[in-house]
C-alpha cells in the first residue's frame, strides 16, 4: 500500500502533547483512518483451525521461512477478529503494527523535542527561519507553506511535524503534519 501523509490544523494550545493526544481520539472516533479488513486472509481461513491451516502450507515452503511467515500473519489476523474492534487508539496501532493506520494515530509517542520514530517534533529555528523567515510564522504563511508540499521532505516516514502558526503576534493554531502506515 505504501506510506499516507497526513494533515491536521487545531486550535493552538500551549499543551502540544494533549493537542496530539486529544487528536489521536477525535481521529480515531470519527473513524478517519485507514483499518485492515478483520479477515485478510479470507473468511474460509478465520474459520479453519489451526491444524486445518497447516494443512494448507506447503512443504516446500518450510526451509525459506514462508510458511512461518503465514502462520504469524494467521494467527495476527485470528487474533484480531477474535478480539473484535479496538476500543481505544493504541489498541488500533497494537493490532495492525505492519501497517499503521495513516493518520496521527500512528504517534503513539506524543510529542518530542527532536524527530524520532512514533512522534511528532517541532520545526527548529533553523527551518522557521529558512521556511518563513521568523520563529513566529503567521497562521497563513503555515497553511501555503504546506500546501505548496516542503513539509513532507523535513521528517521521514512515521514521524510528524508540528508548526505552530500566530495570528497578530499570538499563537492561533498548531499544524501537524506526517507520513505513516505501510
Amino acid at each position: 500500500m505504501g506510506a499516507s501523509g497526513w494533515r491536521y490544523a487545531v486550535a493552538w494550545d500551549a499543551d502540544i502533547d494533549g493537542v496530539v493526544q486529544r487528536l489521536r481520539w477525535q481521529v480515531f472516533r470519527a473513524g478517519e483512518y485507514y483499518r485492515e479488513s478483520d479477515d485478510e486472509l479470507g473468511d474460509c481461513r478465520m474459520a479453519q483451525s489451526e491444524a486445518e491451516f497447516e494443512a494448507t502450507l506447503r512443504p516446500r515452503d518450510e526451509d525459506s521461512g514462508i510458511n512461518d511467515a503465514l502462520r504469524d500473519a494467521w494467527r495476527q489476523a485470528r487474533d484480531r477478529v477474535s478480539r473484535g474492534a479496538p476500543g481505544t487508539p493504541d489498541e488500533l496501532v497494537d493490532a495492525q503494527p505492519y501497517s499503521g493506520t495513516h493518520s496521527v494515530i500512528d504517534m503513539v509517542k506524543g510529542v518530542r523535542s527532536r524527530p524520532e520514530m512514533f512522534a511528532v517534533s517541532p520545526l527548529t529555528d533553523q527551518e522557521l527561519l529558512a521556511a518563513f523567515g521568523t520563529t513566529t510564522p503567521d497562521d497563513q504563511a503555515v497553511t501555503a507553506w504546506l500546501d505548496g508540499g516542503a513539509a513532507w521532505d523535513l521528517r521521514e516516514r512515521w514521524q510528524g511535524l508540528y508548526v505552530i502558526g500566530y495570528l497578530d503576534g499570538a499563537p492561533a493554531r498548531v499544524h501537524l503534519v506526517g507520513s505513516s502506515g505501510d
